[in-house]
């Protein structure tokens, strides 16, 4: 009569090692000639029983300090993320999310201020300007209504700009992956350039050297634009989504490192509401260019009052091995 064998994740069925990250089971197979009893099958039955009851319940090796309990890769079989031999999520990954709260923290007024990650950059030191929280429900000041949302507000002067910053930590190489996504609705567009980017540490709103980013510029066209930027040098995918005032949308930017990408190359994927990108040229390089998450606006040629981009919620995510 059979026999109920209950796979043991720690067992060795030699000659397969146990189960354990980075050992695959090693299978006898039968050769012609082998007796047909139980004996020729045993072994590969209880080998693959072991193991499948390591990846029920995956457990870490004891002693193997330095033995993940289990990897995970990309479609390039990069491991990207890992679970420790302390059981606990390992490799760099990073995400957070900011939905501006507390309040009071993020009262900011004009020229510096700071608050947790974020700086609060314009280039007035007195007047209007600011970035102030909203909560929930407060109309046309928070089109979401269900979540807290931020009010960045410029001096409606000539050339004044006012932006929200972030720093990352990591760059835009082969190997990381980034992202961001955001709701926001512009309150007011005349004679302001509007944008909201992935670009290098340093760099100011109104001067993205190199990043991913969109920008609803005053001058051209009345569409959202969306961009990637190299030394100043651009790429540009017209979303044809009208940049209207008080409309909400939603953007996602992503980095794609060649060495995380499914094909061996680096892309930035964009996404504004329904229309999605990916541009494969011009992108940013790893030389010097440290990311940083940026929002905000620039005055063009003519005073205006007091132009304010509305943000909802903030998640960021990033990867650097």
């Amino acid at each position: 009569m059979p026999s109920p064998y209950p796979g043991n994740p720690s067992a060795t069925q030699s000659p397969s090692p146990p189960p354990a990250d980075g050992s695959p089971p090693i299978v006898n197979l039968p050769a012609d000639g082998d007796p047909p009893n139980a004996a020729t099958w045993a072994q590969a039955y209880k080998v693959l029983a072991d193991y499948a009851a390591f990846g029920i319940a995956p457990f870490a090796n004891s002693g193997q300090w330095a033995q993940d309990v289990l990897p995970f890769a990309n479609a390039r079989l990069a491991t990207k993320f890992r679970v420790d031999h302390a059981g606990l999520p390992s490799g760099h990954f990073l995400t957070w999310e900011e939905s501006w709260s507390p309040s009071t923290g993020f009262s900011l007024g004009p020229g510096f201020a700071t608050n947790g990650r974020w700086t609060y950059q314009s280039n007035i030191g007195t007047g209007a300007g600011g970035f102030s929280p909203q909560a929930p429900g407060a109309g046309t000041f928070n089109p979401w209504n269900n979540t807290r949302a931020g009010v960045l507000t410029i001096d409606g002067t000539a050339t004044n700009r006012a932006e929200m910053r972030a720093e990352a930590t990591t760059s835009f190489t082969d190997d990381a992956y980034c992202s961001v996504d955001i709701d926001f609705s512009l309150k007011s567009i005349v004679d302001v350039d509007w944008v909201i980017a992935l670009s290098s540490t340093g760099e100011t709103i109104n001067a993205v050297n190199n990043g991913i980013f969109l920008i609803r510029p005053d001058t051209t066209g009345t569409n959202f634009l969306l961009r990637t930027i190299s030394g100043g040098v651009t790429t540009q995918v017209d979303s044809g989504i009208p940049a209207s005032a008080g409309g909400a949308h939603h953007l996602s930017l992503r980095w794609w490192g060649a060495n995380v990408a499914d094909d061996s190359a680096a892309h930035a994927v964009i996404t504004l509401d329904s229309f999605s990108t990916h541009i494969d040229t011009n992108l940013p390089n790893a030389a010097g260019h440290p990311i940083e998450f940026a929002f905000g606006g620039f005055v063009t040629t003519a005073s205006v009052a007091n132009p304010q981009m509305i943000v909802g919620p903030v998640k960021f995510a990033q990867y650097t091995p």
